[in-house]
């Protein structure tokens, strides 16, 4: 009877002492992380000089790589048209160019018509809090809406922009400090140096590439804010070869993320 009084006794403190311990550590002990995938889609569809669908697939590749997202890829602007739809993601990544008016010349391109509430859903879209992410010659979409240029803030215009012929070119760190930089050190990558972009509104330029066009720095990522949403135009990735670029991986992946909630957490696993 002694004995099973004492193991009653050792079980007891045992149960304290583990109680104790437990109730300390979740008192101290930094809360584990809970990770909530962001809901991404990729609209894309047609570019005349890029390999859109090969793009938008290494982009998913990307995305998917974080473990911070869920992609959709979908090969035509129509969901614009549906508020509802929209807003089931958290960011609005371009991969195409949806011309809006015909080209000259050489240029013999559809058009891609948008009707005013599909305009007026992807401003709000933006505005009210969610991302946009135009990648390489996507920003020359929808030439002729004046708002979204303003929202894009600088971009690529036709008969203006322009790029000399590809070669590696060093992208130069501009702001360190930023979430989507942050770490980052000048590298070089074998893609296409865009210069003379249209400029529409105030933006944070991040990086910066010599343009043998212009003879000039030109500005090759840029980042702000659109009401409570956040915008980031990136020059790079003209195709997959370019998007093998470390820095660029991650610049796309930092940059989407950054686009749809305002920060960039750490890598996950």
């Amino acid at each position: 009877m002694n004995r099973i009084i004492q193991f009653k006794r050792i079980a007891l403190l045992l149960t304290v002492l583990w109680t104790t311990a437990f109730g300390m550590a979740s008192l101290t002990a930094e809360p584990l992380p809970v990770w909530k995938k962001l809901n991404a889609i990729i609209l894309t569809g047609y570019d005349p000089a890029h390999s859109w669908k090969r793009n938008s697939a290494e982009i998913k590749a990307i995305l998917e790589a974080t473990h911070k997202f869920s992609v959709d890829v979908m090969e035509d602007y129509k969901i614009l048209s549906s508020a509802a739809d929209l807003a089931k993601y958290d960011v609005l990544i371009l991969n195409g160019a949806f011309y809006d008016k015909p080209g000259k010349g050489k240029e013999p391109q559809p058009v891609f018509v948008i009707e005013d509430q599909a305009k007026k859903n992807l401003l709000d879209f933006v505005n009210n809090g969610k991302g946009f992410y135009a990648q390489h010659l996507a920003s020359v979409s929808w030439d002729s809406w004046d708002d979204f240029a303003k929202m894009e803030g600088q971009r690529w215009v036709r008969g203006k922009s322009g790029h000399a012929s590809r070669e590696p070119f060093e992208v130069k760190i501009t702001n360190p400090e930023h979430p989507i930089t942050r770490g980052l050190n000048n590298f070089t990558t074998d893609d296409e140096c865009y210069a003379r972009f249209g400029i529409f509104s105030e933006v944070d330029i991040l990086a910066t590439g010599f343009s043998k066009m212009s003879n000039v720095d030109e500005p090759m990522l840029m980042a702000h804010s659109y009401g409570k949403g956040h915008v980031v135009i990136s020059t790079l990735g003209h195709d997959v070869k370019a998007m093998l670029t470390p820095e660029t991986r991650i610049i796309i992946a930092r940059g989407v993320e950054w686009a749809a909630t305002g920060g960039v957490t750490p890598e996950q696993k």
